[in-house]
Order: C-alpha cells, then structure tokens, then sequence
C-alpha cells in the first residue's frame, strides 16, 4: 500500500497508469515497425493473437532495446534514467507499502511527461492518430510544473 501525504490515493493511481500509457506510447512506435516485434515469444506472433491481445508481450527492457535497435531511434542516458525511476517507484507504490513526498512523485510525473511528450513528437505521426488523441496531446503538452 502507498502512503503519502494529502491526494495520496489519485498519485498512486497517476504513477501505475503513466507508467503503463507510457510503455503503449513506445509499443506503438514498434507496433508500426513490425507488429511481430510486440510478442515475447515470436512462435505466438499471428494476427489472431495481436487483435484478441492473447499473449505476453515484451517488457520495458526490451522495448527500449527495440526502439534503438529496429526503429533506430536513440533514447537519451537522461530519458532512460526518468523511466527507470518511474517503474521503480511504480513497483514498490503498487506491491509495497512506502511512505513518499507528494511533492517528489508529482516532480517524477511531470519529468515523464517530458519525456513522453518530446517522445510523441518527434515519433509518432500525429496525422494517423484520432482527433480524440491529438487532444489528450495537446493536453499533456501543456502541463506545468506545480
């Protein structure tokens, strides 16, 4: 269980969906290299499988392997380093019982937005995506440092 100060319920929620939207986000990108590469394990790769979602999918590790490897697209040491302190955080706030500074985590969050945001447009095509996305885009594009 995550112990924080006041809202502490909305930021543990905040940091296990971000992390999860944000490995979509790069699984995306891969998606529309080769739909293949989204399997963990390639003997399960159909398109059967990939519409019903029946299968395990890569992990982070991987998924960053794949974003410089087969899409060529270089992930900064900086960048890396703010997604791992996110899935750390996600871990131990999902499976653990810590006590952390609201403060802290919506300073983790807004520097994974950063990251995501600089993500999207430099990587993902925005006129293939729903008017729907481009706003939640847009959206996210303007937050600011509380």
């Amino acid at each position: 269980m995550y112990k924080a100060d006041k809202g502490s319920r909305n930021l543990k929620y905040s940091v296990i969906h971000l992390c999860s939207g944000t490995e979509l986000v790069f699984k995306e990108v891969i998606r529309n290299k080769d739909w293949r590469l989204l399997f963990f394990n390639k003997k399960e790769a159909t398109i059967l499988n990939l519409q019903s979602g029946d299968f395990k999918g890569i992990g982070y590790e991987t998924i960053i392997e794949l974003l410089e490897r087969e899409c060529k697209i270089k992930i900064p040491d900086g960048d890396k380093e703010v997604l791992r302190k996110l899935r750390i955080k996600r871990n131990k706030i999902e499976h653990f019982r810590v006590k952390e500074r609201a403060s802290d985590i919506r300073k983790l969050i807004y520097e994974v937005f950063n990251v995501v945001v600089h993500f999207i447009n430099n990587h993902i095509d925005l006129s293939n995506i729903s008017p729907l996305s481009k706003k939640y885009i847009k959206s996210i594009s303007s937050i600011t440092m509380p």
